[in-house]
Order: C-alpha cells, then sequence, then structure tokens
C-alpha cells in the first residue's frame, strides 16, 4: 500500500531513507501494516524497511539525518505525547531494539501533534510542536492549545564543559539525561492556534517557528486562518 506523510533524506554517509506513515489496516491479521514506517535502499536497489510506531499517530511526523544515521519525532497517542526516537546504525533498520527512544513534553498536556525537528548550531536537537489540551481530554481546546518549543539544556549539571560536535558521548547525555526546556511560542485565545509547526535555524543559529492560527478577522466578527512566525532570540546558555 501506499503511504503519507512521506518524508526522505539522504545521510552523509549516502544513505537514502524514507519514512511514511500507513494510515489503515487490512482486515487480513497477517497484513496488518497501520504504523510509521522506515525504509532504506539498498546497493542492489531493494529496499529493507522497518516499523518504528505500531498503530495510529496523530499529525505529521519529522526525520532528519542525525549522525551516521536519522532522528525521528512523532506523536505517540498512548502517552499522548511526542517521542525522540534515534538511530545510529541504519544497517539495524529492522530491529526495533536498536532505536532509542524518549518521551517529552509536559505530562500535564496532550501534546507533540505534528512534531518538526531541526539541529541547532551547537549540535543539540530541537523541536517544535502543536499542544493539543489536558492530557485527560481528546478533543483540542483554545484555552489550552500552544505552540510548543523544546530542547535539551547544555549543561543541566553546572559543569563548564560544553559538548562539541566531534563528541558523541556528551551528545548522547545532552539528549537523554539532561532536561529538555518547554517553552510555549504562542498559546491559543478563542479559537484553536498552533498547527502544523515548522520549525528551522537560520543562519544565525535563530530558531524559527511558522504555525497556523484561527483568528478572528478584522471588522468581520468571523474567524481566519492566518500563517504566523516568530524567531527565538540567541541562546545564552
Amino acid at each position: 500500500g501506499a503511504g503519507i506523510f512521506n518524508q526522505a533524506v539522504i545521510t552523509p554517509n549516502g544513505d537514502q531513507v524514507v519514512l511514511y506513515y500507513l494510515s489503515f489496516d487490512a482486515q487480513q491479521e497477517e497484513r496488518m501494516r497501520q504504523g510509521l514506517w522506515i525504509a532504506r535502499r539498498s546497493s542492489d536497489g531493494t529496499w529493507e524497511r522497518g516499523l518504528l510506531l505500531g498503530g495510529a499517530t496523530r499529525g505529521q511526523p519529522s526525520m532528519i539525518s542525525y549522525g551516521n544515521g536519522v532522528a525521528v519525532a512523532y506523536y505517540d497517542p498512548q502517552s499522548r505525547r511526542p517521542v525522540l526516537a534515534l538511530l545510529d546504525d541504519l544497517s539495524q533498520l529492522g530491529n526495533s531494539t536498536s532505536w532509542r527512544r524518549i518521551a517529552l513534553g509536559d505530562l500535564k498536556y496532550n501534546e507533540g501533534h505534528s512534531p518538526s525537528l531541526a539541529t541547532l548550531s551547537d549540535g543539540r536537537l530541537a523541536l517544535a510542536w502543536y499542544r493539543c489540551g489536558p492530557a485527560e481530554i481528546d478533543d483540542c481546546r483554545p484555552a489550552d492549545d500552544a505552540v510548543v518549543f523544546s530542547y535539551p539544556e547544555l549543561n543541566p549539571t553546572g559543569s563548564e564543559t560544553e559538548p562539541t560536535e566531534d563528541t558523541e558521548e556528551e551528545t548522547e547525555l545532552d539528549l537523554f539525561d539532561s532536561p529538555w526546556k518547554i517553552e510555549v511560542v504562542e498559546s491559543g485565545e478563542e479559537a484553536l492556534c498552533g498547527f502544523s509547526p515548522q520549525l528551522l535555524i537560520d543562519r544565525s543559529g535563530r530558531p524559527w517557528v511558522a504555525w497556523q492560527c484561527s483568528r478572528r478577522g478584522d471588522g468581520s466578527g468571523g474567524f481566519e486562518y492566518r500563517l504566523e512566525s516568530a524567531r527565538r532570540d540567541p541562546f545564552d546558555d
């Protein structure tokens, strides 16, 4: 079957990797395949694939090349949180235990829809995502929804040693042992706001986020969708 949310990257090693989502299951048990799939093209032209997330997700996931492998962010409907998954060795694509995963976000919220990944100028990963509402409900609420920006603290223990691009162990510590800061970029007002955020880092290392928001129109009293964006100040940590 065909997929949606299709994305492709080429790693520095030349690996061609595709991420896609199958939104339905066939009726036959042996063909049950709903979920996020990732595939790599072999030298003979065939594709090796593995299941990253079995079952449904919500919103488009995000994949970027990271180190010698890939980083993928997606929404996990069971935990109602965004998950960051890393695979360093693409030859282990079909081995689910080879992926390193970390659940992010605030436990008070149902959030993580449509996450967007980017790499900061110092090598850290950062994400933007849509916050839907309180953790106990499925419906998104204007009083609680928001655009969220998150990144790992650089020196959470107060150490003066900063990770470098060629220090793999420190990068791992940064992502998995350090707390992640959560910043609300924009929150909802009278209507839902923050759909489909997209994150990028400009040449000066400043994060930019763009999103869709429903605002009350000028003079008409009705609501209309608008494209909004924000730029973060340079990091001071």
